[in-house]
């Protein structure tokens, strides 16, 4: 086994949600992820494969500072995604064959290397990358939102604990006595826009009945679907969380029921 760049030859499977066996024509979202990663190149960004002994791609791993992650922090180097292929479709189950730990003691030999203060990592206290695969390694939790769990490893006295960015309270409280207070945070990574672009099928001429609010990946919170619920609240709730989002048309009809039930009042 080995880690490789990701160059032009195979950064189609790089940029796939879930590793397939066989490299096809770019889609919309890989197109979309594309052009994130040439956007953050310069930025400290990390893009790497795993390859086993016989040539198959079987995970991924992509790290940036903390200053480009769902974090807050400082000089802390961020796992966004340390994935090996877990389904048993394709190329099948590759998990418990050592490849997740030669991932993390690359990039730890990376951090130490680049003179960052230690590394934190975006994880879920579920069967998709498990917090306790850090923690089994010596990390320690440093930050939570339900499911959703900061762990990091210091490297030294210097290392300040991460924390997951939240969405300012600002946006929760701009809600309407009439209308349906939709706020909106997606980037161009991880969900491709699709929740967002999902958002706005979803309203499209209903406008006059919901009052959007973006947060932008510029703010804090802005990549709040990698560090929290699914991107979208709807009245300061979360909308689907922690399962797929579902047709626009589904989320179009509770937008309408919640305006009903606020013209009822």
């Amino acid at each position: 086994m080995r880690i490789i760049d990701v160059d032009n030859n195979n950064e189609g499977y790089f940029m796939n949600c879930v590793l397939d066996t066989e490299l096809k024509n770019y889609n919309s979202e890989q197109v979309i992820r594309k052009t994130y990663i040439d956007k953050h190149k310069q930025k400290g960004q990390g893009a790497k494969l795993m390859m086993d002994d016989g040539g198959t791609i079987v995970g991924r791993l992509h790290y940036v500072p903390i200053e480009f992650s769902p974090l807050v922090g400082e000089n802390l180097l961020v796992i966004l995604c340390l994935y090996v292929h877990m389904y048993k479709h394709n190329i099948g189950d590759k998990r418990n064959k050592g490849y997740g730990s030669l991932f993390l003691d690359y990039i730890e030999k990376e951090a130490r290397k680049n003179n960052f203060n230690g590394i934190a990592v975006w994880a879920m206290d579920w069967d998709w990358n498990p917090v306790s695969f850090y923690l089994h390694r010596g990390y320690i939790e440093a930050d939570r939102i339900d499911k959703v769990v900061v762990a990091w490893k210091p490297f030294n006295n210097k290392a300040v604990k991460p924390k997951l960015a939240r969405i300012p309270e600002e946006y929760f409280n701009r809600k309407s006595e009439y209308k349906v207070s939709l706020v909106l945070a997606d980037n161009d990574w991880c969900n491709c826009r699709n929740r967002m672009n999902t958002a706005f099928e979803a309203i499209r001429g209903i406008e006059d009945r919901v009052e959007v609010h973006i947060v932008t990946e510029n703010e804090p919170g802005g990549y709040v679907h990698l560090g929290y619920a699914g991107g979208i609240f709807i009245d300061g709730e979360p909308y689907h969380p922690y399962r797929h989002l579902g047709s626009s048309s589904d989320l179009r009809e509770y937008i309408i029921s919640k305006h009903a039930e606020k013209q009822n009042n």
